[in-house]
């Protein structure tokens, strides 16, 4: 998921929770307003996007987190929920808010690797049943290198 998103910072699963917890870093303080519209942009497009595909999850909790030069974007939800698409969806919808903001560290992916990050998540995805990990794992990127960590 760093390789395909290079938006999000780290990903950690929470075994006591059965979620994963996505984190975004935003350079600076984040405007209140600008929160809100991004807040209501989101909530807008999962209920559309709910709408229109009953399989589609209901929005996790997202939550800002001020610090002293730098906002860090968190979203929960629970792994027998997310989507692939549910995960473009909120990357997207970020970006376009904070797209000035947004902390990225891309690796140099082309697009046919993209798309085989896309296809290997949607694999992964498919089969959370057999995820029986009872340790919390974290990944995250640093200098163009994604580093995992089975705590």
């Amino acid at each position: 998921m760093l390789i395909r998103y290079p938006e999000v910072s780290s990903v950690r699963y929470e075994p006591e929770n059965h979620a994963l917890v996505f984190s975004f870093f935003l350079q600076g303080q984040v405007d209140v307003a600008k929160k809100n519209a991004c807040l209501k942009d989101l909530n807008t497009c999962f209920e559309v996007c709910t709408e229109l595909d009953r399989e589609f999850p209901k929005m996790g909790n997202l939550t800002f987190t001020s610090l002293e030069d730098i906002t860090i974007v968190m979203y929960h939800q629970e792994i027998n929920q997310i989507t692939t698409g549910e995960i473009s969806l909120l990357t997207s919808i970020l970006q376009n808010h904070f797209a000035n903001e947004v902390a990225l560290d891309p690796l140099m992916v082309d697009e046919d690797d993209m798309e085989l990050q896309e296809e290997l998540i949607d694999r992964l995805l498919g089969h959370r049943d057999i995820l029986s990990e009872q340790k919390q794992i974290v990944a995250y990127r640093d200098g163009g290198k994604v580093f995992v960590y089975n705590r």
